[in-house]
């Protein structure tokens, strides 16, 4: 992109983002009343600063976006967000851990050949990445669903740009562009053709509503404590049919210890697994606060609906004898 054109592109994507009802719903309320995602761009002080700091010329596409925007707020489905090059740092300084979990495994395979490695778009297979790539990669976003974005100054193009890696612990390896410009650019395609347009007028819902507006909104609710705000939106989202409500408030009352009310809500979800992203995490769940006897019950309660298998205290549960 030209300068004008990194000038311009806060405000589009921004306009973009805004209009899908799966960014709206994970936000805060007033980020969506102030209508924008983005910080303001980075000075050159600030940028002089951070090269300093780093001990590296960071890649030209990278320095326009914070020129332009120093931080974004949802700047992927992946990614959540990107920090402010104040905060930017190499990714061992925080993670070594998750470095060495990839990278001593790795050591007694073939190294990754040139051809293998170098391939990108549909045809790039991530598994083949170089582990070894990670104890020198830049971390420039958070690490959010267990997701981060980093830029590789091992790989840089001719024209300065360094390869940029999606990397999280649910992939078997990395997703890798020639730079972050191709990532920004790809991300965006992806929100346009997966996400769905939101009406203006139910943006305004979102702003307005004094209790949560979907789901999502309510699981919000309840991560920051506000318990009966959320037990009563998701108790209405699950009467109206929403499976994922009700699984919601399963392990809302399985916290609380209202077995009874756990035993009738979690049925729907193990009739309906596919309700949540993740799968059936209730019973798993359930064993970190619940009896023996709280178990058996629940188990009890849907004999066909729980195989053998999947009950958490197989071992000892009276419901399987």
């Amino acid at each position: 992109m030209t300068e004008s054109e990194w000038n311009a592109f806060p405000a589009n994507y921004n306009r973009e983002l805004l209009s899908y009802e799966q960014v709206v719903e994970t936000l805060p309320r007033e980020l969506i009343e102030a209508g924008w995602l983005g910080y303001p761009g980075a000075t050159e002080e600030e940028g002089i600063a951070a090269e300093k700091r780093l001990a590296t010329r960071l890649p030209s596409s990278y320095r326009a976006f914070v020129k332009a925007c120093n931080g974004w707020r949802f700047p992927s489905l992946s990614i959540f967000d990107l920090l402010p090059i104040s905060k930017v740092t190499w990714f061992r300084e925080q993670n070594q851990d998750w470095i060495d979990a990839y990278v001593g495994p790795s050591a007694e395979l073939p190294p990754i050949s040139d051809k293998e490695y170098f391939v990108y778009g549909a045809k790039q297979d991530c598994v083949k990445f170089r582990t070894e790539y990670l104890c020198t990669a830049l971390q420039i976003s958070d690490v959010g669903d267990g997701a981060v974005l980093l830029l590789n100054p091992k790989v840089v193009t001719p024209e300065g740009e360094w390869e940029t890696w999606l990397f999280a612990n649910w992939l078997p390896g990395a997703v890798r562009y020639r730079s972050f410009v191709e990532w920004l650019a790809t991300e965006r395609n992806t929100c346009r053709k997966q996400l769905k347009p939101l009406p203006k007028e139910k943006v305004k819902q979102y702003v307005t509503a004094k209790k949560p507006v979907s789901v999502k909104k309510a699981q919000a609710a309840a991560r920051s404590g506000q318990t009966e705000v959320a037990l009563q939106s998701l108790e209405n989202f699950a009467a109206n049919g929403d499976d994922s409500a009700a699984s919601s408030l399963a392990e809302l009352y399985a916290f609380l210890g209202d077995w009874d009310k756990v035993i009738e809500k979690a049925g729907r979800l193990l009739a309906n697994p596919g309700a949540v992203y993740a799968g059936n995490v209730l019973l798993p769940s359930l064993t970190r606060f619940s009896s023996l006897r709280s178990v058996a019950r629940i188990c009890m309660a849907f004999p066909r609906l729980i195989p053998i298998s999947t009950c958490a205290r197989r071992t000892c549960c009276p419901c399987i004898g």
